[in-house]
């Protein structure tokens, strides 16, 4: 609940959920697939591999994925990630239903408050549940306790909601496990969550002290001793009558000068806020929720005022392991497994025509995540072209380590097509300054190699 208000009401809280959705998934996709079928031969299957990433980039729109029609397989890793990371976990459903669409298999979105957490006890076959997880005697979670409503449909004073049992294999529980017994996740950014409460009091402080100081005025005092002239502070009796208490009322506002009663001496009200120390103490403050984020500073609060190119760049270095070990425990705990459900409804649905016997040999995904190039992509590009040529990395690794969502052979049928359309529409290819022109190369040779041919030909070749 404090981090749901977080996220409401904290920029800072707000700012790292949506860091994490931007460097964790590639914008509108999530996750790329490659599948790595191959034949008996060891060669890769082609023709089931573009049959099978076909037909998931079609399951992945939003009316196939999800059983209400309304998220896409991107606004459903997006959901997971922002949830996981705000509420602690999140739970999805694997729906299969012939019915829901060609595919025979959907998702649906599952709020963590569903999994009845109160939920404890030892069952009579020697189970344990365990804030809503049951799990067996080798510790293998088994199935989750659900609450038929979720808690927030309740009013007070509603009748007792019952829970059901539901078998673990269709649901994916979706969490951050940090110790080995660990049955339900927390909140990712717990650590800076109190850190958060105290910059915000504290601003709020600040403000308070600031418009006071803004708003100081004066006051008159008569010497002749004529009675107050100002507003009293008037209460109400035990019978309904009003009367003056005595005290009077003043509010402070830019430029207001009162008359004090008589007898009475002004004590001015001097604050000096901000203080000199404010924006060090912010910072400072800034700086531990940052680290109980594992996002730096200058992702978290955008000021690069503070960074060198250097410290950035060792920042982002470690900055980006995060992103890529979030891509990992994704890739493994939710994209995998749902592919492997979602394979296998598709194949025995008949919407990916392939042999059910054939199974294992096709499931064979390899997801990717998003990829952050350099700030020069030209010294990067040539770097992956000496490697290359140097043995050090075949073209195969270059390309998935790029934003393509292509693998190596679809890259180069993709290649071969513009070069023939290219050809049929009579464009040169453009070659920028200082690369050689393969083409124009073996041109060259072919003319040095010929006879009788001019100087000026073989220089102009």
């Amino acid at each position: 609940d404090r981090s749901r208000e977080l996220e409401r009401s904290d920029p800072l809280m707000r700012r790292g959920l949506s860091v994490l959705e931007k460097n964790v998934l590639q914008s509108g996709v999530g996750f790329n697939l490659q599948n790595k079928a191959l034949n008996p031969d060891g060669k890769p299957d082609f023709l089931a591999n573009q049959k099978i990433e076909s037909a998931w980039w079609e399951w992945s729109r939003k009316k196939n994925c999800t059983e209400n029609g309304e998220e896409s397989l991107y606004e459903v890793c997006r959901l997971v990630i922002r949830s996981a990371a705000r509420d602690g976990g999140v739970l999805v459903r694997k729906i299969v239903d012939p019915e829901s669409n060609r595919f025979g298999f959907t998702l649906r979105m599952i709020e963590i408050d569903h999994l009845d957490t109160q939920y404890n006890e030892v069952r009579s076959n020697g189970n344990r549940v365990v804030m809503g997880v049951e799990k067996n005697g080798k510790g293998k979670t088994v199935a989750y306790w659900m609450l038929k409503k979720h808690p927030g449909d309740l009013l007070f004073g509603a009748s007792p909601y019952n829970r059901d049992r539901v078998d673990a294999s269709e649901f994916i529980h979706y969490f951050l496990k940090e110790r080995i017994t660990q049955c339900v996740g927390v909140p990712w950014f717990a650590p800076s969550m109190l850190r958060m409460h105290h910059l915000a009091e504290y601003e709020l402080a600040e403000l308070v002290a600031t418009r006071a100081e803004a708003n100081k005025g004066g006051y008159f005092t008569s010497e002749r001793g004529e009675s107050y002239t100002g507003e009293n502070e008037q209460a109400t009796a035990a019978d309904g009558t009003t009367q003056d208490t005595g005290a009077t009322l003043a509010e402070s506002q830019p430029g207001q000068y009162d008359e004090l009663p008589p007898g009475m001496t002004f004590v001015p009200y001097d604050p000096t806020h901000p203080t000199s120390q404010h924006g060090d103490y912010v910072n400072s403050v800034k700086l531990g929720i940052a680290a109980g984020m594992d996002i730096s500073y200058a992702t978290l609060v955008g000021d690069l005022t503070r960074s060198s190119f250097s410290s950035m760049r060792t920042g982002w270095l470690d900055e980006r392991e995060t992103y890529k070990k979030m891509q990992a425990h994704m890739i493994e705990h939710l994209m995998l497994e749902i592919f492997e459900a979602w394979l296998e409804q598709s194949i025995m649905n008949g919407a990916v025509k392939l042999p059910m016997a054939k199974f294992d040999a096709f499931n064979k995904p390899v997801f990717m995540g998003r990829k952050w190039p350099w700030v020069d992509p030209q010294k990067d590009i040539t770097a992956q072209l000496m490697a290359v040529g140097g043995n050090i990395k075949t073209l195969e690794q270059v390309i998935e380590e790029s934003d393509s969502a292509l693998d190596i052979e679809e890259t180069f049928t993709q290649r071969g097509y513009e070069a023939e359309l290219a050809k049929k529409h009579g464009i040169k290819a453009m070659i920028p300054a200082g690369m050689i022109d393969p083409d124009a190369q073996q041109s060259n040779q072919e003319g040095e190699e010929g006879e009788g041919e001019s100087e000026s030909e073989k220089m102009r070749l």
